[in-house]
C-alpha cells in the first residue's frame, strides 16, 4: 500500500488542522502511574558480634583421594559410538551421501 486511502487524507487533514487542540486534549487527560513506595533504607549503627565457633577443626580422611589415570576404554568406546551417531544425522540433515 504505497498509497494513502482517502480516509487516510482525510484523517490527516483534519489533525494536521487541530492538532494543538487534540494535544492539549491528551495532556488534560494524562494522569501518571502512582509510584510504589519504596522501603526504607535500614542502617545499623553497630555491626553485629559474631558469635565464637571455636577453633578451626581439620578432618583428615584415611584414604587420600585417588586420582583417574584416564578415561577408560568403555568410555572411549560410548563417545567414539556417540560421535558416529552424529556425523551419520548430521549427514543426514545436509543430504550427503556415503555413510
Amino acid at each position: 500500500m504505497e498509497q494513502l486511502t482517502q480516509k487516510q487524507k482525510d484523517n490527516r487533514a483534519y489533525y494536521a488542522k487541530h492538532a494543538e487542540k487534540i494535544k492539549a486534549k491528551k495532556r488534560a487527560e494524562y494522569t501518571p502511574k502512582a509510584k510504589s513506595p519504596k522501603p526504607p533504607k535500614v542502617k545499623s549503627l553497630k555491626p553485629e558480634k559474631q558469635k565464637y565457633r571455636g577453633e578451626a577443626i581439620t578432618i583428615k580422611s584415611a584414604k587420600p583421594a585417588q586420582k583417574r589415570a584416564g578415561p577408560t576404554a568403555e568410555e572411549i568406546a560410548r563417545v567414539q559410538a556417540r560421535r558416529r551417531i552424529e556425523d551419520l544425522m548430521l549427514a543426514r540433515e545436509l543430504g550427503i551421501d556415503g555413510f
